[in-house]
Formats: structure tokens, sequence, C-alpha cells
């Protein structure tokens, strides 16, 4: 496992985490009173080129000061075996995981100090000159901290330190091939493309405060093609048994947009990390060169002056939309929910409300947390006057809406009279028609159309077989049933199929 240079001169001590097909390892070996974390890489799959690439990268990184980050001690690599091993002394620390597996729980204070220590690791890292990439290692298995196990005194120090200190494309083989494996606590951007940047190394971190506060274990590894399926719409368990400060920054950092999550410098800002920076001994950023933009010929890295990427601006756009209503509309609930107590109930431009946005989209998570705000109202505008969320849904053909707003909406009307069943009707959705049906089958608008009249015209035969016996023998106020308005409106070859339907209700 150590290949034939390590192994005789290391006895493993134990494997502290492997990955499902044993290409990546991480174990802690001893040699006398030193003690090492060895990262192995099993690579004989990948190009000579990337091989080279990788050891270059490793190599140049041991000579870079790196504070916060446990020091490369050694490089090897084992050509019989194909592996790259990449050596750490860490003394007494111990994986984040190792606590986790031994359901240590860690006080509140203890997950700052990793948020404070991993914060201004990637601020260190982002700001090294050449071209060393921003992307870390940032895991469970990769955090070393002070191993608390047995520890009493709740006053010692809790110490962190980062492990390999970047895993650019270089040195993270499984991001340059779909038919190796991803980890759970990628962010989802980097499925489309593997790009550096410092809010994908914020997911991860996200992901790493999860689990400690709600896994108690590490998240397992799954095949690149479930998690293809899956991350994207992953959606955890709510947070609970910590502050609100800690479960808001949790929520931030695993956005799913990676333009809304918190920025570096508005992370280091925050008192619990600034106490946590001054209580660990992290160093002060303040002697670090400027991050230079190299797409700007130079101009400062401009995201890093920002307090925060999210949009948090409580003045409405140009369109009138409400900053709930900006984040409704990109399905982002982490932010948008923010904004609810102040902001519900307010009309854009449009003469829309933020629930009717989300009904219009689709998003059904959303449309829940908002309905017991927004359910009942409706829209201002001319041309949707008086249409409720759930006819926005209906003609989304959401059902799943649908059923979230029935108890609220059913039975209002728009200006001209028509219900959301009408719509399903005219839009041949036969799911929301079933919904609606015992709640506003009969109804008819200000002209006395009803929703079987509006099946009957759009030739949606399925509508008319769920319409016709709740609705047949009702007439216009020109004195017309469903039959009647046949002639003038369906075309001559598909009349006799519609009239077929019909005749089991209605009469000529």
């Amino acid at each position: 496992m150590l290949g034939s240079e390590l192994g005789s001169r290391y006895s493993i001590e134990t494997v502290l985490s492997e990955n499902s097909i044993k290409t990546e390892l991480l174990l802690a070996a001893v040699d006398g009173d030193d003690r090492v974390a060895v990262h192995a890489f099993k690579l004989g799959s990948l190009q000579d080129a990337i091989m080279t690439e990788i050891r270059r990268t490793a190599q140049d990184l041991s000579g870079v000061s790196l504070e916060g980050f446990l020091p490369i001690s050694e490089i090897v690599w084992d050509e019989s075996s194909s592996q790259l091993y990449i050596l750490q002394n860490i003394n007494k620390l111990v994986p984040l995981s190792v606590l986790v597996e031994a359901s240590e729980k860690l006080p509140e204070d203890y997950l700052w100090a990793v948020v404070s220590q991993v914060v201004q690791a990637i601020k260190t890292l982002s700001r090294q000159q050449e071209a060393l990439g921003a992307h870390m290692s940032i895991s469970i298995t990769n955090i070393f901290v002070t191993d608390t196990r047995g520890t009493d005194d709740p006053s010692a120090e809790f110490l962190v330190f980062l492990g390999l200190p970047c895993l650019d494309q270089a040195l993270h083989p499984c991001m340059l091939s779909g038919d190796v494996f991803q980890k759970s606590m990628c962010a989802p951007e980097l499925f489309d493309s593997f790009i550096p940047d410092v809010r994908s190394d914020l997911y991860s971190l996200g992901v790493v405060i999860y689990t400690l506060v709600m896994l108690r274990k590490p998240f397992s590894l799954h095949t690149a093609e479930n998690l293809l399926q899956s991350m994207k719409v992953r959606e955890y368990t709510p947070i609970c048994g910590v502050s609100e400060e800690l479960t808001t920054l949790i929520e931030d950092l695993l956005n799913p947009q990676i333009d809304e999550r918190p920025s570096l410098d508005y992370l280091l800002s925050l008192p619990q990390v600034q106490k946590s920076k001054t209580r660990h001994g992290i160093p002060n950023a303040s002697h670090e060169p400027q991050v230079v933009n190299q797409e700007s010929g130079g101009a400062p890295d401009q995201r890093s002056q920002s307090p925060r990427q999210t949009d948090l601006s409580v003045e409405p756009d140009k369109d009138g939309n409400t900053t709930l209503m900006r984040h409704v509309k990109r399905n982002n609930w982490y932010v948008a929910k923010r904004f609810v107590e102040t902001q519900a109930r307010s009309y854009n431009n449009e003469g829309v409300t933020a629930l009717m946005l989300a009904a219009r989209l689709g998003f059904v998570n959303i449309v829940k947390e908002l309905a017991p705000y927004e359910a009942g109202m409706q829209s201002v505008s001319p041309d949707f006057e008086g249409y409720t969320a759930m006819m926005f849904a209906v003609q989304r053909n959401s059902p799943e809406c649908v059923r979230l707003l029935m108890d609220a909406e059913s039975g209002l009307v728009t200006k001209v009279g028509r219900t959301a069943l009408m719509l399903a009707a005219a839009n041949s959705h036969l799911e929301c028609i079933k919904l609606l049906l015992a709640r506003e089958g009969g109804l008819q608008d200000i002209e006395g159309w009803t929703s079987l009249m509006n099946a009957v015209i759009v030739c949606s035969l399925d509508a008319i077989d769920v319409l016709g016996n709740k609705e047949r023998g009702l007439r216009t106020k020109h004195n017309n049933t469903a039959l009647d308005l046949m002639d003038n409106f369906v075309r001559e070859e598909d009349r006799n199929e519609v009239k077929n339907h019909l005749s089991v209700f209605e009469a000529k």
C-alpha cells in the first residue's frame, strides 16, 4: 500500500479514508516518533504528461509558504505501483472524519474555528502568485484538527490545518475523467466544467460544516452517474441544533447558484470568524498581495471587494421586482426567505406577486413556502387581471403547485369570471382538471361559458370525458350548450369525434 521505498521506512498506523475504487487513499503512517498523513493517488490510467504535471505542481507547492496548511514533507512517485504519494507531518492531529466517525460532537466555537481557518486558507492560496490555482481539497477527511477524543478540558486549544493545499486540474484527476468517481462535496458547477473558483471551495466548506452539524458521519461516495443526476437538485434535511448564524452560513455556502454564495471578505468580516481568528492565531490577511484579474489587464479582482456576492438590495429593480421576487425567479429560497416578512404581498410592474412568479415557473418548494403569505391574492395586470397563483400553476401544468394552492384559491375568478378549471380545460391539462373538478366544476364565466365548453373548442376529448357529467346541460347567456357550440368553434373534420364524446352527456 505504501510501495517499496516508503514501506521500508514507515509502518501503516491506519487507513483514514479511501474511495470506493481504491484510486485515492489517506493513510496515517509512523516512523519512530514521526507521524505522517500519506495521500496516495493511483494514476496509472492517466497520460504521462498529466502525471508529470501532477508531480511538478506538487513540487511547486512544497516550496510555497502557506500558513494554515500542513507542510508537504515528501513527494514520492512509485513506478512499480503507479502511485503518487504526498506526505505531510500531522503529529497528534486527526482528520475531522475521525471525530465524526467516533460520534464526537464538536462545540459550535470549534465549528467556527474550522470555518475561519478554511476561509483564510482559501484566501491565502487564491492570492498566491504563479499559476497554482485556487481550488483546494476541502473535505472532512482533509481538514486536520486537534484530537478531542477523551479531552474534558473545554478551554483546550483547537487547532485546524488544511491538508493538501491545492487540487487544481493537475492534482484532481477525477475532474478530468467522467468515468472515474466524484465526491459528493463537489459544487454543482464542477460537473459542467472544471473552473477553479474560490466559491466552489466555499460550497465544499458548506458540505463539511453541514456534515459536522447534521450527519455525524462523512457523506458516502457516489458514482459519477448518480451524482450527475442528483447533485444539482440535492435537498438537505433542515439544519437544526446550532445557532441561527451558523445555520444561515451553511445555507449560504450550499447555495446552488455560484454567484450568490457569500464572498471571502464577507465571511472574514463575520464576528464569529474574527473572534476565532484572534483566539486561534490565524494570520491576518492584510499583508497579502493583491489578486490580479488576468482577463481585465491587471485590474484588481472586483469580486473580493464586494461584501457579498448575493443580491441583498432592498430596492425593487427596473421591472419592480423586489429582492424576494428576484431570488424566487432564480429558484433560490436560501436567500429569498430572508425577505418574506418584509416584502411578501408586493406586486411588480407586471402586476404579479412572488408566489405567482413561483407558480408560473413551477417551483413547488417555493410555492409551498410562500402560500401562507400570498395565497388568495389576485393579479392587477391588465393582461392577467384577477389571475391567482393557482391559475398560473394551471397554465404551467403543475399539479403539484395546484395541490398546494387549491384550498386557498379554488373558486376565485378573473375579471371576466374565468376559473382555474376553465384555464386547465382550455389548455388540456388533465391532471389539473381532475384536481379542480369537485371544487370548481359547474362554475360559469360572465358569458355563461363552462370548463366543458372550453374543452370542446380545443377538442380535448379526455377533458370532455372528465367534465361532461358535472357540467352537462349548462347554457351560455345566449342559451347554447356545449354541443351547440361545436358547429361554430370546432373544425369540421373533428366534429364527429367531439360529438361522440359529448353525446354521452348531452343530446342535440
